[in-house]
C-alpha cells in the first residue's frame, strides 16, 4: 500500500540568527617575511555545533529542541528515532532493542507528526499513523528538530509534537567535506558479526558569475545486522483474584536479520545575493526478518508458585518479513525583501510502503 503528500510552502515574516565558529589570527602573521605565513588558524570543536543548534532554538518562534550531525555522530545511533532518544521531553519505543517510534511529552507516537526537509512523511504501517523513524539512517542527517508548540506556518495535526528531519547540505560546511564511517559487532546469540557502512560528502562550486555559488551533497548507508535474542513471555495471562495465579507462558527463541539501506543527494543553488534555490532527495529502506520458536504452556487451572497441575503443551514457529521504504523528494527556496521578510516556497512529494509476504 502507497500514501502520498503534496505540500506548497507560504509567506512569514521571520527573525534570522548565526552562530559563529571561532577564528583566531596570531599578531606574527601579518608578518610579510615570515617564512611560513599564516593568515588564519580556525578552531572548530564540540562547541561550535552545540552553539549552532543552541542559536537555531533561541531564534525560533516557538518551543523546540535541536541536535545537529556531529552530535549525532558522537552516539552509535543506528537511525533517527535512537538519534532522538536523548533529546529533553523524547522517549522512544523500541523493537528488540532497537529504536522504532518516538513520543513527545509523554503522548503516544500516533500523536506526533514527522516531516522530511519540510514535507510532511507518511507512516509506511498501514494500522497506524505514526512513522517508524528506524528506517531512516542517522548517518545521513545534518539536523533533527522537535517541535513542541506548532506555529502558523505549520499543520495543525500533532498533539504531541513534530519532528523534523534535515539532510545533508553542502552549504553547511566550508569547501569539501567527507567523512567514512564503518562499524562491527558481534553476537554469539547467532554466531555471526554485523557490518555497518557509510559514507558521506559535500563541495562547492563556482558556476557562471557566481563565487561557490553551487554546493552538491550526498550519502549512503548501510547496515545489515544479525542477531539473537530468547526469553519467557506471559503476555498478561495473570489471574489476579486467585492470588497471582499464572494461567500460561511461553519459551520463545528469535534469529533476526535486520538491513538498512539510506541514500540522499541535494543540490543548492544560489540564484543571486536574495533568492536560493534547493532539490533534496532521500530515499531509505528497511528489512526485517524474523524467525520465532516458541514453547506454549497452557495450565489447565491457574496456578501460583509452587502448585502442581496439568498443562497443554504447543509448539509454534512464526516467520515474518517485512520491508519499509520511505522516500522524499523537494524543490523549494527563499528570496529575501530586505532584512525582516523572507518568502519561502517549496513543493514536495513522499512516499511510504510496507511489504509484508
Amino acid at each position: 500500500m502507497f500514501y502520498h503528500h503534496l505540500v506548497l510552502g507560504g509567506f512569514y515574516r521571520t527573525v534570522l540568527a548565526s552562530a559563529v565558529a571561532l577564528s583566531l589570527t596570531p599578531a606574527w602573521a601579518d608578518d610579510a617575511s615570515s617564512a611560513n605565513e599564516l593568515e588564519t588558524v580556525r578552531v572548530i570543536g564540540q562547541a561550535a555545533s552545540i552553539d549552532k543548534a543552541l542559536a537555531s532554538q533561541k531564534a525560533a518562534d516557538n518551543i523546540e529542541t535541536t541536535v545537529n550531525a556531529d552530535a549525532i555522530g558522537q552516539l552509535p545511533d543506528a537511525n533517527v528515532s535512537e538519534s532522538l532518544q536523548r533529546l529533553p521531553g523524547v522517549s522512544i519505543e523500541r523493537d528488540q532493542g532497537e529504536g522504532r517510534f518516538v513520543r513527545v511529552r509523554g503522548l503516544a507516537p500516533d500523536f506526533n507528526a514527522a516531516t522530511i526537509n519540510g514535507i510532511q512523511t507518511p507512516a509506511p504501517e498501514a494500522d497506524k499513523r505514526a512513522v517508524a523513524l528506524d528506517v531512516v539512517p542517522a548517518d545521513l542527517i545534518e539536523s533533527l528538530t522537535v517541535v513542541k508548540s506548532l506555529t502558523p506556518d505549520m499543520d495543525a495535526n500533532s498533539l504531541g509534537g513534530t519532528i523534523e528531519v534535515k539532510t545533508l547540505s553542502a552549504f553547511d560546511r566550508d569547501g569539501y567535506y567527507l567523512s567514512l564511517s564503518g562499524k562491527g559487532s558481534y553476537n554469539d546469540n547467532v554466531d555471526e558479526t554485523s557490518p555497518e557502512l557509510s559514507m558521506a560528502a559535500s563541495n562547492q562550486f563556482s558556476i557562471g558569475d557566481g563565487d561557490r555559488n553551487l554546493g552538491i551533497a550526498g550519502g549512503i548507508s548501510w547496515g545489515k545486522r544479525d542477531f539473537g535474542s530468547d526469553n519467557v513471555e506471559t503476555g498478561g495471562a495473570w489471574d489476579f483474584d486467585s492470588g497471582n495465579a499464572l494461567e500460561e507462558f511461553e519459551q520463545r527463541d528469535y534469529a533476526i536479520t535486520r538491513e538498512r539501506l539510506g541514500m540522499a543527494l541535494n543540490f543548492d543553488y544560489l540564484l543571486s545575493d536574495n533568492t536560493s534555490l534547493y532539490l533534496r532527495t532521500l530515499y531509505s529502506r528497511f528489512t526485517d526478518n524474523e524467525i520465532r520458536q516458541a514453547n506454549i504452556f497452557e495450565f489447565d487451572e491457574a496456578m501460583v508458585a509452587g502448585q502442581r497441575g496439568d498443562v497443554a503443551v504447543a509448539k509454534e514457529l512464526k516467520d515474518r518479513e517485512e520491508t519499509q521504504e520511505i522516500s522524499s523528494f523537494v524543490f523549494g527556496g527563499q528570496h529575501f525583501w530586505g532584512d525582516d521578510w523572507i518568502m519561502d516556497f517549496q513543493a514536495g512529494y513522499s512516499t511510504a510502503s510496507e511489504k509484508t509476504p
